[in-house]
């Protein structure tokens, strides 16, 4: 947003909430983005991955192995955040962790918004879409069953930990305690829904914003337009012992689903 759309913007904004997407890989938050989007078009900011993460390695000198990336990384991406709040941008959204600061901004007029998914399935096109992509930020060069020993891998399986509760003391996203305090802290978000149930979502944020969202289909795998790939992903989802290894790593955001699912949170 050019600074001489700003004066245009405010006028044309000024009653629509401020909305922040904390937008958590593979939920289907490229779509519900692109949706939100359209009542917005003069006044979103996509903080995008690849060069928040580029920003990051070149203010802090360290890279994606080193340990301590994911929390500088998530320190530009909030800065940036807070940065386009205080500029009046009213519909932000990236790859951001829903630390207790955000809470900050709901004085300004802000609201957070998440979308989360069956952790299993998630689990799965994460892989296999980070695998098969021609190349790019969290492209993956390891076969399944050696992803699945990394840590990358097993991060997956916690990913809903770190992006609904934020930063956690000892780097800890896999324990009962953590689980408990992310649980608490993503109580503080407007709306959060599941993929599997988007026609609720689509009510919860009607009824809450005012806004009608038609969501479409964004970045669709790239194994769909390779029938040895999609060969090789039928063949991983139809092995019981790479699902047990799965469901296994993938406990933390299953607790977390099945939370919201039961609970509704932010869609009552």
């Amino acid at each position: 947003m050019g600074l001489h759309w700003e004066p245009v913007a405010e006028r044309l904004y000024r009653d629509k909430p401020g909305l922040i997407l904390v937008h958590i890989p593979k939920t289907g938050g490229s779509s519900v983005a692109s949706a939100i989007r359209r009542h917005y078009r003069l006044s979103d900011l996509n903080i995008r991955a690849g060069q928040s993460s580029r920003a990051a390695e070149a203010l802090t000198g360290m890279s994606g192995s080193d340990r301590g990336f994911d929390a500088a990384v998530q320190s530009l991406r909030a800065s940036l955040a807070f940065y386009a709040a205080e500029r009046g941008v009213k519909f932000i959204t990236g790859h951001l962790w829903y630390e207790p600061a955000m809470k900050n901004l709901e004085g300004r007029g802000y609201h957070c918004v998440s979308v989360i998914r069956e952790p299993v399935a998630r689990w799965y096109s994460a892989y296999f879409y980070r695998r098969f992509k021609s190349a790019g930020h969290g492209k993956i060069d390891l076969d399944i069953e050696a992803f699945l020993d990394s840590e990358q891998g097993r991060s997956l399986g916690s990913s809903y930990v770190r992006y609904l509760g934020g930063t956690q003391a000892g780097n800890d996203y896999c324990s009962h305690r953590a689980v408990t305090v992310a649980i608490e802290r993503m109580r503080g978000l407007a709306v959060i829904g599941c993929l599997e149930d988007l026609k609720g979502f689509q009510n919860a944020m009607s009824q809450r914003f005012g806004l009608r969202l038609e969501i479409p289909h964004k970045r669709k795998s790239p194994v769909l337009n390779n029938p040895e790939h999609l060969e090789l992903m039928n063949k991983a989802k139809g092995s019981n012992e790479l699902r047990k290894r799965i469901e296994e790593i993938c406990a933390p955001n299953m607790v977390i689903y099945e939370h919201v699912r039961s609970r509704g949170l932010g869609t009552g």
